[in-house]
């Protein structure tokens, strides 16, 4: 599917029309601009406009209407037969940034549609600059502000950092898609109670979209990086297809074609943003709670075979940072002394398994980092910065459940370990006979109930 093909799908809905000047070419100047950009100004009236008429379309089923592309993010109930394959679809795993790479852009071109505005650019809220909310969507204006919700409410709870773009485990894309996942796109959708704070309710309010082309944007951020190895065009994974629209041409839209901005006919105003470099913290005091060793039959750490190292059963995250210490076997040693190495074929993965979002991670919004070998005291010289030693987050709301059926879904996380042992090892912290995993809150948080358990720790050689 090209450009054009992306555009006749449109028009086929009547979101497009054929006989449109132009009609099959992309404006030459779609230009995504921070939204606080004078520039912006157009694109943000564009938006506001049709944002209104959206709203004021009841049949939810109708792609034109503001329901509809909430819906297709994700749903508080089941969707329709009809729109089993579209609505609910929302992708947090291995294509994360794809799959709302080319949400965004159908849903950018049904607002240049409604609001007239042909060369409409989605605007983007650059948290990095600042993380207040953009004042388009504080205050209702006049008889209303179609960008304003009444019962949204925001504080910055989780500061935003630029760590996924300075961590030697986010180079290759894969890690990047799910580092990223965490800090900075979850940690936005945090600071806000409501319907931002869940994937089953995200997309009905406006700043959704303005968020999510940030996390675009920051998608070309890290791939301008040339030491940076983006996702491959013929790979299999490129290969996938996804719908957006009931149409034959809106069914099958593969990964490959809409892989790229250039490939949708927009661009970002400039790459420049601002540091928000983060220190590690300290290793949380007192004695960790100690995994289980495996045993290990000879030979077979030097296999290709995936072998268990350690476990630990039943952990209980409830407001308080928590470590794990993983004794790694001695006839694994010889392995994992060159794992981390580039002639190295093995590698390091922690396994978390049945990971379950409580009640009360639930209510009150949660993160925990998850850093590896934290050190247990400040240097003399400054303290190191995250990158080295943070691998990975768990959020609620990665972990919300998507409908309301009221049940506890279990989830597995699985975080490569390996990439950060060079790093590791140049500051002294890593040692191949123990590793220590730690969990530390994003926010200050009272003692109480559990607000997140993981049924299974494990680390594994791979």
């Amino acid at each position: 599917m090209n450009r054009r093909s992306f555009l006749e799908s449109l028009v086929a809905l009547g979101i497009l029309l054929p006989d449109a000047p132009g009609y099959g070419q992309v404006p030459p100047d779609r230009i995504r601009r921070r939204i606080s950009d004078p520039l912006a100004k157009e694109d943000v009236e564009a938006f506001s406009m049709a944002v209104a008429n959206m709203k004021n379309v009841s049949d939810a089923t109708n792609p034109n209407s503001w329901m509809y592309w909430a819906n297709v993010h994700g749903m508080t109930t089941s969707a329709p037969n009809a729109l089993i394959g579209v609505w609910d679809k929302c992708d947090h795993g291995n294509y994360f940034l794809a799959w709302h790479r080319m949400y965004l852009a159908f849903f950018e071109r049904v607002i240049a549609h409604i609001s007239g505005k042909r060369n409409f650019a989605m605007p983007y809220w650059d948290w990095y600059s600042s993380e207040l909310l953009p004042e388009h969507f504080t205050e209702p204006s006049g008889p209303g502000n179609p960008l304003w919700r009444e019962k949204r409410q925001y504080t910055v709870k989780f500061p935003v950092s630029t760590t996924v773009l300075s961590s030697p485990g986010t180079r290759e894309y894969n890690d990047f898609n799910q580092f990223s996942f965490g800090d900075p796109h979850s940690n936005i959708h945090l600071n806000f109670s409501g319907e931002m704070s869940t994937p089953a309710t995200a997309a009905r309010d406006p700043v959704f979209w303005p968020h999510h082309a940030a996390m675009d944007r920051l998608w070309e951020i890290w791939a301008a990086d040339q030491t940076h190895a983006g996702p491959d065009r013929n790979s299999l994974w490129a290969q996938n297809k996804f719908s957006f629209l009931l149409t034959r041409d809106g069914r099958e839209i593969k990964v490959a074609d809409m892989l790229t901005t250039a490939d949708l006919g927009y661009k970002y105003d400039d790459f420049s943003i601002a540091s928000k470099v983060v220190r590690a913290p300290l290793r949380p005091p007192g004695k960790p709670e100690v995994a289980e060793a495996v045993h290990i039959p000879e030979g077979l750490a030097a296999s290709d075979a995936k072998v268990a190292l350690s476990q630990y059963r039943s952990l209980r995250l409830g407001g308080d940072a928590k470590s794990v210490e993983f004794p790694l076997p001695n006839n694994a040693g010889g392995t994992l002394e060159a794992v981390g190495a580039e002639t190295s074929k093995r590698q390091l993965w922690i396994v978390l398994d049945g990971v379950v979002l409580t009640e009360r991670g639930r209510r009150e919004r949660v993160l925990y980092d998850i850093y590896i070998n934290l050190p247990r005291s400040t240097p003399q010289e400054s303290p190191p910065s995250a990158g080295s030693y943070k691998v990975g987050q768990i959020n609620s709301f990665g972990l919300a459940q998507d409908h309301a059926s009221g049940q506890h879904q279990q989830h597995k996380i699985e975080i490569r370990l390996d990439k950060y042992i060079p790093s590791l090892r140049v500051s002294g912290a890593w040692s191949p006979d123990r590793l220590n995993i730690n969990f530390i809150p994003g926010s200050t948080e009272a003692s109480g109930p559990p607000m997140i358990t993981i049924q299974t720790l494990r680390v594994e050689l791979r």
